[in-house]
């Protein structure tokens, strides 16, 4: 773990984003194979199925992982946690448009605004973050006179 002051928006974004991860992953799959009208329409081509049960677990997948480096404060994943959350958003309306045949799905409102509330703690994070590290410096730079 680094010795970096813990930022509360970063916790609670990793944590989103597990939760996310799995109630959309999990969820959507489960919601995909109980759905016997599109069972039906997969039964002419199991590929798509199996196509699709692969996107879910590695969206998830992908999503567990970039939360855990979002907790560790890893600034790399924080892009990559905000474009898969932007996948999950887009993966939300595509399932509830051309599979449920559902445009409006409170399930895909749901989604946008949890969304919308990851990426802003990623931003809010990000930058306290940035200005933790630049008190840091500051503090260095003012005790060691040498580093002047």
């Amino acid at each position: 773990m680094n010795t970096k002051k813990k930022c509360k928006a970063l916790c609670v974004a990793s944590a989103l984003m597990v939760l996310l991860g799995i109630v959309r992953g999990i969820g959507g799959f489960m919601d995909l194979t109980n759905d016997q009208v599109i069972l039906n329409s997969f039964n002419t081509n199991q590929t798509a199925l199996v196509v699709m049960a692969v996107v879910f677990i590695l969206l998830t997948a992908a999503v567990f992982i970039a939360a855990i480096e979002v907790y560790e404060q890893n600034t790399e994943f924080f892009l990559y946690g905000a474009v898969l959350i932007v996948l999950y958003i887009i993966n939300g309306f595509v399932c509830a448009t051309f599979l449920f045949d559902n445009s409006t799905s409170i399930e895909s409102f749901y989604t946008m605004v949890a969304g919308i509330v990851i990426i802003a703690l990623l931003i809010l994070g990000k930058r306290s973050l940035n200005k933790i590290e630049e008190s840091e410096t500051e503090t260095t730079i003012d005790h060691n006179p040498e580093m002047v």
